[in-house]
């Protein structure tokens, strides 16, 4: 045998050696180069991800700010409505409490806003002076944006942001945040009601910048940032704030930069956050991070191909020994494989020189394949394994190799099916004739290699998580702990077990073990930390058993609950504190969910009802069944009431007792309302007064019976009694007859001196400048002396003639000049004359379509006078842009008589404010005005009080009334041939009829 062995050294490797090297070694960088892009898209898409939660981080913590400027807007208003009127002093006290540059960064001003004479407006403004003040007027009076925001904000009833303004305008800010205030004695649940009740408005100066710079703290982001206003259809946007160049962020090797636009919402407005960034946003050393691997890669690339090529060179040189080799080889695999046939490990030899093979068909079974022995070689086993372990397997082989005790590696191994399994190869070197052989063994490690990964998984999530986690042997000592328990406990992790026992539990590590395995015990316990301090906690004890039943060790997850602890005994005092109000009271407590219709009531309620609390009622259907049937409608219109009204609701009923019998109740409830106004919740109280319901009652009866034995005994009395009080009522009305005609002079007198001396005192002062500046006053002064003068002289007369008019009425003495009239013609004069006042108002006149046919017969002057005076209300008391309609329509119509005859209705409607409902009447008496409208809009009192006269000396009516949508109507009914046209005229009588 020795003659055949080929010396090392005399034969040449071929030049197809090489092939296979050369194909590792660009297989290698081909996959080098693949692992690099990957790299880079990874980190690409990593920074893509990083920078967009930044920018969303940003645009929370600016919505937030905006969130708390409104609950500072909030405050302002709570300080107005809590007050009758805020005083300068106050509102700089309120402000400087606020501390606004420390607390707000972003909010430069805090004002308020209120309307001031005709189109003026008064602000105040803190911090700011005179010309901060002038300019911020004249921004509100001129900029239709701050107008708008102002709107939309009294429209909403809600804090609403303006659009962008000049910063030079309200000394640097981006834009005002107004919140809207309202007269209290004025309703405001609709958008017009509030537009009217309208008394202001609290504001805050928005600086986009500060804003921004509060959020960020004074870190600056890493990444450019532009920050605008999206306006609106036909507004453009605006910019707000801009950081970083504008351009593009510079790119690496083709990758993109990242953008990223995020809407605001800003109270009414939009704001737009976009930003961009460079592509390695926030990645530390990202082209380190790809030099690695790759270098990395080409080295096991170069070394593959090395391998591959020393494997190749071996298997040439060993070629020669391969006859041989191979008889020896078959009669060795037969003697091992019946060695190793019973075991579950499969058994491997590879012969170093030759490259050849041998796996056992153990091997074979665990790989799941079925191959020929002569197809096996050191490159099928090479291929078998996963890539990423190959090196690590060729670099235990070479130690093995070169000298090392033996390999021992845990490896992936493709199998049959295709996927890859995890296996333990063993292997050791051996020398026989001058030839090297390495064998060993091959064993399936996935499921353990499986578990241990899971184990390494759970035990970093178990090192995370913010409980306590601690394992314990059979006698409590500590075996593990987390960081969580580390951190609080320290060393004192031994109590974390024995600390249950503080919850009358006992300790399973004394007495008798849990009678099943994995058997947990959980509650509150409170344990002593490394600091000393005590700290409640919440519990859960669990025993691991061995397979005898013994306890191999304990584990436990323990919960902080301090804080709940704290709020629960907060809680638990306040609820003491009501129950002990409850336990006080006489009442019960009642509170509905009106979306769910479901009713919460106390104990002490069901025990006032009779109910045990179990069985009360818990919807409206039910609740409405125990009133009684005669109170059902009684009880539906308070109801009613109280979801429509936002005051204190009280009303009594009779109600179904648990006994079954019906008792009085008093209901006392109110209405919740949400920001539109509608209503959530009601809650109130309910008060048994069925005892003193029925003393009441009982009272009342008496007092009848006591009347009626009175009256029956006393009817004499009674009848003589009347007679004197009869005569002493007459006389008793004579005298308040006097005393009220007296009083009506005194306030005539009155009246007529106030109304007189302030025209004649214009007449007399303007008199007197004349004359003591004829000689120095220039020309056009001295016209408008005159021109007072004459105004003044004109007021007087008209005066003058509504009172001459008014006793001409009131005597009988004034003579209506009957004849057929145009009733189109007459509107369309009285129309026409009112006009001009319209227009000087910004108030419009229309006639409603329709009307009446005929020619009725009326003093056409005396109408005109009615007209004018209506229309002339109706106009000043408009508000500017308002609407004044006149409408006219036929009517069956009856006087005071028997005749009845056509009649015609006129009436004039206005968009004011109305008349209260207790002085519909009031407004026609002589210089009477309704306190809505007595708001120095002019007048004398008179002209209502003359239309009333005019309008029955032909036989009508005249009436006011509120329109249902806001404003005032009047309203007169005129027969169309009044009463004395239809008799013979009279000679004496103050009305005669036109031929």
């Amino acid at each position: 045998m020795p003659a055949e062995r080929v010396p090392e050294g005399t034969r040449r490797a071929p030049w197809r050696a090489w092939l296979l090297p050369l194909l590792a070694l660009g297989m290698g960088c081909v996959f080098t180069a693949y692992l690099w892009n990957e790299l880079r898209v990874r980190n690409h898409e990593r920074a893509a991800e990083r920078f967009k939660t930044d920018v969303r981080a940003l645009a929370e913590q600016i919505e937030a700010r905006a969130h708390l400027a409104a609950a500072l807007l909030a405050a302002g208003a709570g300080l107005h409505e809590a007050s009758d009127e805020v005083t300068d002093g106050e509102w700089r006290s309120f402000v400087a409490s606020l501390r606004l540059t420390e607390t707000h960064p972003g909010v430069t001003g805090y004002g308020h806003v209120a309307p001031q004479g005709t189109g003026g407006l008064a602000v105040r403004i803190e911090p700011g002076d005179a010309a901060v003040r002038t300019s911020l007027a004249g921004a509100l009076r001129s900029d239709p944006g701050l107008r708008e925001a102002m709107l939309r904000a009294t429209r909403v009833d809600a804090p609403h942001l303006s659009a962008p303004i000049a910063p030079a305008t309200a000394g640097g800010a981006d834009a005002l945040f107004f919140m809207p205030l309202y007269q209290r004695q004025l309703p405001h649940h609709t958008p017009q009601k509030r537009e009217h009740a309208a008394s202001g408005h609290v504001f805050l100066m928005i600086d986009a910048g500060q804003l921004v710079g509060a959020v960020l703290a004074g870190r600056e982001p890493g990444f450019s940032y532009t920050l605008d206003d999206a306006g609106g259809i036909r507004e453009p946007s605006r910019v707000l704030l801009q950081h970083g160049q504008d351009g593009h962020p510079g790119s690496r090797a083709g990758l993109a930069v990242h953008e990223q636009t995020v809407a605001i919402p800003m109270y009414g407005r939009v704001w737009r956050l976009h930003a961009r960034a460079a592509p390695d946003y926030g990645l530390a050393s990202p082209v380190s991070q790809e030099v690695l691997p790759v270098g990395a890669g080409l080295a096991t690339s170069l070394l593959l191909a090395l391998v591959v090529y020393l494997s190749q060179r071996t298997r040439w040189r060993a070629e020669a020994l391969a006859d041989r080799m191979t008889r020896d080889r078959d009669a060795s695999r037969r003697r091992f494989e019946r060695i190793v046939a019973g075991t579950t490990d499969g058994a491997w030899e590879l012969q170093v020189e030759s490259g050849e093979c041998y796996l056992s068909p153990r091997f074979q079974e665990l790989l799941g394949v079925t191959i020929d022995a002569a197809s096996v070689d050191a490159k099928w086993f090479r291929a078998r394994l996963h890539p990423d372990e190959r090196a690590a397997v060729t670099a235990a082989f070479r130690a093995m190799l070169g000298g090392a005790a033996g390999m021992d590696c845990r490896v992936r191994m493709r199998l049959g099916s295709g996927g890859f399994r995890w296996f333990r190869i063993r292997g050791r070197l051996f020398h026989e004739d001058g030839l090297r052989f390495a064998a060993g063994s091959v064993a399936d490690v996935h499921d353990e290699h499986e578990a241990g990964l899971r184990e390494r998984r759970l035990l970093k999530v178990i090192e995370t998580i913010p409980d306590m986690y601690i394992t314990f042997d059979a006698a409590g000592r500590p075996t593990y702990m987390n960081a969580a328990a580390r951190r609080v406990l320290g060393s004192a992790a031994a109590g974390a077990l024995a600390g249950r026992a503080a919850a009358g539990g006992g300790d399973w590590r004394h007495g008798a073990p849990p009678a099943a395995p994995g058997e947990a015990w959980s509650g509150e316990t409170a344990l002593l930390t490394a600091s000393g301090e005590v700290l409640p906690v919440s519990q859960v004890i669990l025993s691991h058993r061995d397979a005898g039943g013994g306890v191999e060790f304990y584990s436990t997850v323990v919960h902080d609950i301090s804080e709940r602890k704290a709020a629960m005994e907060a809680l638990a005092r306040a609820q003491a504190r009501l129950q002990r109000a409850l336990d006080g009271s006489s009442d019960g407590i009642w509170e509905r969910d009106v979306a769910s219709d479901s009713f919460f009531t106390s104990d002490r309620l069901a025990e006032i009802l009779g109910y045990r609390p179990a069985d009360m009622p818990r919807t409206r259907a039910a609740w409405r069944a125990l009133n009684h049937p005669d109170d059902i409608a009684v009880s539906d219109a308070a109801v009613a009431q109280l979801l429509a009204s936002n005051e204190t609701v009280q009303w009594e009923t009779r109600m179904r007792t648990g006994s079954g019998l019906y008792r009085w109740m008093r209901r006392r409830g109110r209405a919740v309302r949400d920001a539109t106004g509608r209503a959530v919740t009601t809650a109130g109280t309910l008060t048994d007064i069925h005892d003193a319901r029925l003393a009441q009652d009982e009272l009342r009866v008496h007092r009848d019976n006591l009347a009626r034995l009175v009256d029956e005994r006393t009817a004499g009395l009674l009848q003589a009694r009347r007679d004197a009080d009869l005569q002493r009522d007459r006389a008793e009305a004579a005298r308040r007859l006097a005393e009220r005609a007296n009083h009506a002079k005194s306030e005539f007198l009155a009246n007529m001196s106030h109304e007189l001396r302030t025209p004649m005192h214009a007449i007399i002062s303007f008199a007197g400048f004349g004359v003591e500046r004829v000689d120095r006053v220039e020309r056009d002064r001295l016209a408008h002396y005159f021109r007072n003068i004459q105004k003044s002289g004109a007021r007087l007369l008209d005066l003058l003639n509504d009172l001459l008019d008014l006793s001409k009425l009131e005597a009988g003495k004034m003579t209506m000049s009957l004849a057929p009239v145009d009733l189109p013609e007459l509107l369309a004069e009285s129309i026409g004359e009112a006009e001009a006042f319209a227009q000087s108002r910004r108030v419009r006149i229309r006639l409603a379509p329709g009307g009446a046919a005929g020619r009725p017969r009326w003093d056409a002057k005396r109408l005109l006078q009615v007209l004018g005076n209506l229309l002339s209300n109706a106009i000043k008391f408009s508000p500017p842009e308002g609407e004044v309609v006149v409408a006219v329509r036929p009517l069956a119509f009856a006087d005071t008589g028997t005749t009845a005859a056509a009649g015609i209705e006129i009436r004039v409607r206005d968009q004011g404010i109305g008349i209260p409902e207790n002085e519909l009447e009031a407004v026609f008496d002589k210089f009477a005005q309704s306190s809505k409208t007595n708001n120095g809009a002019g007048g004398t009192g008179l002209g209502l009080a003359i239309c009333r006269e005019i309008v029955q000396a032909h036989g009508g009516t005249i009436r006011a009334e509120n329109n249902s949508a806001g404003g005032a109507c009047l309203v007169v009914h005129l027969p169309v041939v009044p009463a004395a046209a239809v008799r013979d005229a009279d000679a004496d009588s103050p009305v005669a009829a036109d031929a």
